[in-house]
């Protein structure tokens, strides 16, 4: 049956083997909510049957809320959630850009600073409705062009 939240996040029950499940996994991976992974037997029918009635994975239970089993409700609840998220990165962008020394650098000379933050900014080059302040955008630009690592403008857009 289910147990408690005891990290006081979501949970998600899954078959380590389901092409579902691992849907259901990088969706939330994709959108950073932290969870906690609950890993079934095939053989353990009472668990899921408890939380929805039916023999089935994942199974996602957000903290305080009712269990829902289907992967897309899962990509769908987060996707919903998509709007707020990037108003919130926007306003941390703009933060950000106050932050850099200039547009080729973290700090004023190269450092592990500028290869960690490329790398998390480009991922964000996938997400649709991000404002990219100047300077920051020409951090981008300046290191996929110098470190031959194409962003992803150019990719379908989630």
């Amino acid at each position: 049956m289910s147990t408690p939240a005891l990290s006081g996040q979501p949970q998600l029950y899954i078959y380590d083997h389901c092409p579902f499940c691992c849907r259901a996994r990088v969706a939330l991976g994709l959108k950073k909510v932290k969870y906690d992974v609950l890993f079934l037997a095939s053989h353990d029918e009472a668990t899921p049957i408890g939380l929805v009635g039916s023999k089935q994975a994942p199974i996602f239970v957000p903290v305080g809320e009712k269990p829902f089993p289907e992967s897309w409700d899962v990509v769908n609840e987060n996707l919903a959630k998509s709007p707020e998220i990037v108003k919130q990165v926007n306003q941390l962008l703009k933060e950000l850009e106050l932050m850099l020394h200039s547009n080729h650098s973290v700090n004023a000379e190269l450092s592990y600073d500028d290869l960690d933050l490329f790398g998390r900014l480009r991922g964000l080059t996938l997400v649709k409705g991000v404002e990219w302040p100047t300077k920051v955008r020409e951090f981008l630009e300046y290191f996929s062009e110098a470190g031959d690592v194409p962003l992803y403008d150019n990719v379908v857009k989630i």
